[in-house]
């Protein structure tokens, strides 16, 4: 399926301190702008200021470069109308002279097995809700309310993730982003208050809907996990219960091994392979850093395995219209299980957006250039990499994240939008409202008044422990 982004690109004439602004509009509903500015000492001061009026708005800055250009990302932004219109409103520009948008297609697949690798979750979603129909029917025709129940429970979890498991690549930066944030916070790694990855990680404006989806979306394999896990229960009850007089073995089998194999996806972490020690691994090893790669296998075999002893319980009973149901039913499940187990436990499994990519090493940069130098960075560095090397969206190895953590980092400190020495406080233009502002680099908190004057100063000092 392809992701589909729109590039807004605002333009000024050459003498304008900022000359281009591309603004990409996220599957979420958010933006990212990218601001390209005259890199020269004389607008040294410019800059400053530019970086410091959108932070006073709350917004996100972190340094950037791309296409041997430096610049400033921002983030936290509805849309790039806005922060057009603040800068013009602070002075820094006048009207663009030109505002192009274009759409584009990020790694489209360009065959079927592309396709169905990039929808496996919800594809499978389709499928297994033509099974439950089929499993519900077998439980009316047989009078078998546990049966019944089962196909519910199962349909719950599917009906869910048909909702949110869909491949979406802003939701899991986002997700990657909170989950790195955790990690440096349980490891001692202290995150300044001015760190872009609190606006990446906010659920700001977000709003209760945007909030709840997102949530969804992030635990949407727990929440069907546990719907499959509580449908296993119920076909063990049914095989307890039998037909009244004799147990049903072939249910009781089935209930233990759903209840078992998707106890057993929920609770194994994901975690990329490291390609190096599985050489020197065992096979024990190697079944376990398998099933750690894709966790979900344990749920698919698992569901395949019930598939399996469903068609022969089916086909004991072929002769009644339960059993001729629950036939049909196989059918729909082995491919739906098929495509379960090859699906990623974090919904989308990848982010296909290479710039997104990007932008989690710059986010992780930015921290990192600001820790202690020698072996505190040095620590930081490792335990970053670490937790970026077992993530399934980043394809680096280690020995590759750390020299790309390095090289972001060197080329944040070369930024010129984060050179402050020698600069005025920033001094905004008057306005009509309270506005908090939030603490620059480790300053208390500033309150800008109606006459907008500072209270606390705003300049920066350009060390390496604020670099970004």
């Amino acid at each position: 399926m392809a992701t589909k982004e729109t590039t807004t690109t605002y333009r000024w004439p050459e003498g304008s301190t900022i000359t281009r602004i591309d603004v990409r509009t996220q599957s979420n509903g958010r933006a990212v702008a990218y601001l390209y500015a005259d890199e020269g000492e004389a607008a040294h001061q410019q800059r400053f200021d530019i970086r410091s009026a959108i932070r006073l708005k709350g917004w996100g800055t972190l340094s950037d470069y791309r296409n041997g250009q430096f610049g400033l990302r921002v983030s936290g932004l509805k849309d790039g109308k806005e922060l057009v219109d603040m800068l013009k409103q602070q002075g820094f520009v006048a009207a663009p002279v030109s505002i192009d948008a274009q759409t584009a297609d990020n790694h489209q697949s360009k065959n079927i097995g592309g396709f169905i690798k990039d929808n496996s979750l919800r594809l499978s979603a389709a499928i297994y809700t033509v099974g439950n129909a089929f499993y519900y029917a077998s439980g009316v025709a047989a009078k078998n309310k546990e049966r019944r129940r089962m196909a519910l429970s199962f349909g719950a979890g599917d009906a869910a993730l048909g909702l949110f498991g869909g491949s979406n690549d802003s939701q899991q930066f986002k997700s990657l982003l909170t989950g790195l944030k955790s990690h440096m916070e349980d490891h001692g790694i202290e995150i300044p208050k001015n760190a872009s990855i609190h606006v990446e990680t906010s659920h700001q404006d977000q709003g209760l809907l945007g909030t709840a989806s997102e949530l969804l979306h992030r635990h949407i394999n727990s929440i069907k996990i546990l719907a499959e896990v509580l449908g296993g229960f119920f076909i063990l009850r049914s095989g307890l219960k039998g037909d009244g007089v004799k147990k049903n073995s072939l249910e009781i089998t089935s209930g233990i091994v759903v209840m078992t194999g998707w106890a057993g996806a929920l609770l194994v972490k994901e975690k990329k392979p490291d390609p190096e020690k599985l050489q020197q691994a065992g096979a024990v090893e190697k079944l376990g850093a398998y099933i750690q790669e894709k966790p979900l296998r344990l749920a698919g075999y698992a569901g395949l395995t019930f598939n399996a002893l469903n068609a022969k319980n089916s086909w004991n009973n072929r002769h009644d219209n339960g059993g001729k149901f629950g036939l049909a039913a196989v059918g729909s499940m082995v491919s739906a299980n098929t495509l379960y187990s090859i699906s990623n436990k974090s919904p989308g499994g990848d982010i296909r957006t290479d710039a997104m990519i990007s932008d989690v090493y710059s986010v992780a940069a930015q921290i990192l250039n600001k820790q202690p130098e020698g072996t505190v960075r040095d620590a930081a560095i490792e335990s970053t990499a670490k937790f970026l090397g077992e993530r399934t969206e980043i394809k680096d190895n280690h020995q590759q994240i750390i020299a790309r953590l390095k090289e972001e980092m060197t080329i944040q400190r070369k930024n010129p939008w984060f050179e402050t020495r020698g600069l005025a406080p920033y001094r905004p233009t008057p306005q009509k409202r309270h506005v908090k502002v939030p603490g620059l680099d480790e300053a208390p908190d500033t309150v800008v008044q109606a006459e907008g004057r500072a209270h606390a100063p705003l300049q920066e000092h350009a060390t390496a422990a604020h670099i970004g």
